[in-house]
């Protein structure tokens, strides 16, 4: 969306070439972005008078200065933002039905002890979604959408070591990069949250007769770079609100 209205803005001055929003610095996108009118959240809220803020698809923070730049809340005062966050999303009606449309969690209850997750996470009960967006109303219809995200998903394994027809139970998405080392001969990193679905496997074939062997990955060279990797990525994908 960003580089949407930054070619929109150099149009409107005569300039019409994509590749050359593609070679600016990203600061320089950034200025131009700011200084277009629209229902951009990252360039048309001010931070610094913003309180909460939803990141994502259901990721909510209070804006605190402990932990944002342009923070708006003392951290003494996190707590009675987030309380009243969540009675304020909890009692949020559709105005056509009456009926609740949000589920609300406590991000501290979800994420104990990781200070990267969000103080409060939303779900759209059935039939409705959670959407990042500057609107009049809360509650807007969803045109032109067939599908959505759900919590739920499937898995599908299929090579000469899998199983045919077997039904996997209770897997999770954590499960997928351990069995797929542990069906390729590798090692699983001791760290890694999931499990082995070794239910997948044929009775006799190499994964299911092989022991599941965990690595502590900072005892192999070059261990400690890529552990550094390792929590550059996370905290990527905690700021885009995947973790």
């Amino acid at each position: 969306m960003t580089k949407s209205r930054v070619l929109g803005a150099l149009a409107r001055v005569g300039i019409d070439d994509e590749t050359l929003v593609e070679r600016l610095p990203a600061s320089v996108v950034d200025s131009v972005a700011r200084t277009v009118p629209g229902d951009h959240a990252l360039y048309d809220v001010d931070s610094e008078r913003t309180e909460a803020f939803l990141h994502g698809l259901g990721s909510v923070y209070v804006n605190d200065t402990a932990r944002f730049d342009v923070g708006a809340v003392d951290p003494s005062e996190r707590d009675r933002v987030k309380a009243e966050v969540m009675e304020a999303l909890s009692t949020l009606r559709d105005p056509a039905t009456g009926d609740a449309v949000l589920s609300v969690h406590d991000g501290d209850d979800l994420n104990p002890g990781d200070e990267f997750a969000p103080d409060v996470v939303v779900e759209g009960v059935e039939g409705y979604h959670v959407k990042p967006g500057l609107e009049d109303d809360a509650v807007v219809d969803a045109d032109g959408i067939a599908a959505y995200h759900r919590p739920d998903g499937v898995f599908f394994a299929r090579g000469p070591s899998i199983k045919a027809g077997t039904a996997v139970e209770g897997a999770t998405v954590v499960d997928v990069a351990p069995t797929l080392l542990h069906g390729l001969g590798e090692p699983v990193p001791a760290a890694a949250q999931g499990t082995v679905l070794t239910e997948v496997f044929e009775p006799e074939s190499p994964p299911a007769t092989r022991e599941v062997s965990r690595q502590d990955r900072g005892s192999s060279n070059g261990a400690t770079d890529r552990l550094e990797s390792d929590e550059a990525v996370e905290e990527r994908l905690r700021g885009l609100g995947y973790l």
